[in-house]
């Protein structure tokens, strides 16, 4: 190759040819680092030195001028190339690069939970970082990146508050290392700090207060009426989410408040003042219970009425109804304070029903139920009279009313007998008689007769006397 040249330290190698306008190709021995040194031809040419050590790193230099900026590396077979442009010729100088050099070592950067060492070299080396508690270090963070001049390593994770010992270590392309001195270095203190404080609940006569902190630390709350507090509540547990409940507060009151925490380390935070108001207490104080129930029986139902009471936060009252057997009363209605009657109309005639009323306020308080009144569906006007199952077949239930002007008695018991006829008005059985104060009477026929024999299919009719007036119903038999 035209412009090429080979040598060998230490000897001297005539050139195995020569082109034209090519000076006199000379090697010689500079110093203990130089390999080879050549004379050149200038142009626009490309130089290859061959015969070096394999895979080493060497600086090239033109009349000690640097050609390459960086040291370069040889090939596995010692050859490596170069270009000189614009130049006649001169003295190409081949050497080792010197010792790597190591500077600057420090921690660029030291957190509570990490580091960056730095530092520099001479020229481009990779970077490697021990680090431990102890000189023996345990952890290694490298190499990383390529081959600089300028290195950050970064150190994680790191415990808060506690030295470590570092020692940074550089190799560079020709193989040469270097590592600083060991050095230490201490983690800072994490950093603690109140956040979110907020009044979770609020009572008459407590509240909740909730915060949480950057790190685990201690629980307390200051309180009071002004901002010189006076009273302290909390824990020394270290936690992270904080919360104090305060007792024994008045109500409808205005109370300050602050928090403290203090961590492991000794680091304390208080947080500025902030307040709560406790609200009124609960109303727990029952309305009076309304008086003056009635129960009219009507047509298509039972007017239920009472007298209003006087209550200032009266929201309204609430009727009550038990069917005749029923051990429990069940609300049926609801009015508002202004209304003081109601109409029942899911009534079944003749059942007996009790009503009773009681009022609430606004706080949700309800009155005890007043004194229950009884009422029987359709027992008003004319007596009435209902036979069930009809037509029957082995026994027939007889249910008439006695309304209480039914007669001219207006207290007091009342006579009444039950018979059964047939088609022919003859009398079959006379089932029942009696004397009652009840507004209903309830019978039974077994569909037999006088002579206690059952009697045949037909067309029967049931007459209930009462005084001064008979009502009749028709009765059919199937067998």
């Amino acid at each position: 190759m035209p412009g090429s040249v080979a040598c060998r330290q230490g000897s001297l190698h005539p050139p195995p040819w020569k082109s034209a306008g090519t000076a006199i190709l000379l090697a010689v021995i500079l110093a203990a680092s130089t390999l080879c040194a050549q004379e050149v031809s200038g142009g626009a040419y490309t130089h290859v030195l061959v015969g070096l050590d394999p895979l080493t790193a060497f600086r090239v230099a033109l009349d000690g001028e640097a050609v390459l900026m960086e040291p370069v590396q040889t090939d596995a077979f010692g050859a490596f190339g170069f270009s000189i442009e614009g130049r006649e010729g001169g003295t190409v100088v081949v050497t080792k690069p010197g010792p790597l050099i190591l500077t600057g070592a420090r921690m660029c950067s030291v957190s509570d939970t990490g580091a960056v060492v730095c530092w520099y070299t001479d020229r481009p080396a990779s970077s490697t970082a021990e680090f431990g508690l102890t000189s023996d270090y345990g952890l290694t963070v490298g190499p990383i990146g390529g081959a600089v001049t300028d290195h950050h390593v970064p150190l994680s994770p790191l415990t808060a508050a506690t030295t470590y010992h570092v020692r940074v270590r550089s190799v560079d392309a020709s193989g040469c290392e270097v590592a600083s001195d060991d050095t230490t270095f201490t983690t800072a203190l994490p950093d603690l700090a109140i956040r979110a404080v907020e009044v979770a609940v609020a009572a008459p006569t407590c509240a909740t207060i909730r915060w949480n902190t950057t790190i685990a630390s201690s629980t307390m709350l200051d309180y009071g009426e002004t901002t010189a507090y006076g009273e302290t509540e909390g824990s020394t547990t270290l936690v992270e989410d904080h919360e104090v409940l305060l007792s024994g507060l008045a109500p409808t009151t205005t109370y300050h408040f602050r928090v403290r925490a203090v961590d492991s380390f000794g680091q304390s935070a208080t947080s500025g003042d902030h307040t709560l108001g406790t609200p009124p207490p609960a109303d727990t104080n029952s309305p009076n219970t309304p008086g003056g129930l009635s129960a009219t029986p009507v047509q298509g139902g039972i007017i239920v009425s009472w007298c209003a009471i006087d209550a200032p936060d009266l929201a309204g009252y609430g009727v009550w109804r038990r069917a005749d057997g029923d051990a429990d009363f069940s609300r049926i209605a609801v009015v508002p304070p202004g209304v003081t009657s109601m109409t029942d109309t899911d009534v079944i005639h003749g059942e007996m029903l009790q009503y009773a009323v009681a009022a609430f306020d606004h706080a949700g308080n309800e009155s005890d139920l007043s004194e229950p009144v009884a009422a029987y569906p359709g027992v008003s006007g004319s007596p009435r009279m209902w036979v069930f199952p009809n037509p029957a077949s082995s026994e027939a239930t007889i249910r008439f009313t006695i309304p209480r002007n039914a007669s001219r008695a207006t207290r007091g018991e009342i006579g009444y007998d039950v018979r059964i006829y047939d088609a022919r008005g003859r009398l079959v059985r006379t089932v029942c008689r009696g004397a009652t104060s009840a507004p209903v009477v309830t019978a039974h026929w077994d569909t037999m007769g006088a002579d206690r024999r059952i009697v045949g299919s037909g067309t029967y009719f049931c007459v209930v006397s009462l005084p001064g007036r008979e009502i009749r119903s028709k009765v059919m038999v199937l067998r």
